[in-house]
């Protein structure tokens, strides 16, 4: 009597058996969360009877294995049968790094940002600018906001 009230204090709801708690597990592709929804329990209950069972822990590491099977199989129909856009970049961006896929980010300062750091810390504009012109020789022509003179 006393462990079934200790049961419903932590929100077990009695009668659930390993078997019932790996069918649930099944059936929410190892999530526990979702299994335990499906049960009427708390997520930690369902974690802690996982947490004592070796057969539920490597069930669940299975059933995890199979999902991943299952979106590695949708990833596959998006970028060869449907060909994703999207889909095909971000694949690319994670395997394709040794071929040269990578995302690229830029962090790159407005030309007038960059004269006021400059000149800022004291800085020699005209070498920035000299730098900045042989480095991007269209942006040569842009105006200056800045004197040489701060």
């Amino acid at each position: 009597m006393a462990i079934q009230q200790r049961r419903r204090k932590r929100g077990e709801r009695a009668g659930i058996t390993q078997t019932m708690l790996l069918i649930a597990l099944k059936n929410r592709g190892g999530i526990l969360a979702a299994a335990a929804e499906e049960l009427g329990v708390t997520r930690q209950n369902v974690e802690q009877r996982v947490s004592r069972s070796a057969e539920l822990q490597a069930a669940r590491r299975e059933i995890e294995q199979t999902v991943i099977d299952a979106a590695e199989g949708g990833l596959y129909e998006l970028i060869v049968k449907k060909k994703d856009g999207p889909t095909i970049r971000w694949y690319l961006e994670r395997k394709g790094k040794s071929r040269g896929y990578v995302t690229s980010i830029q962090n790159a300062l407005d030309p007038i940002q960059l004269e006021q750091i400059v000149a800022s810390i004291g800085g020699d504009l005209n070498l920035l600018r000299a730098i900045r012109d042989s480095l991007d020789p269209a942006g040569a022509a842009e105006p200056r906001s800045i004197s040489q003179h701060h």
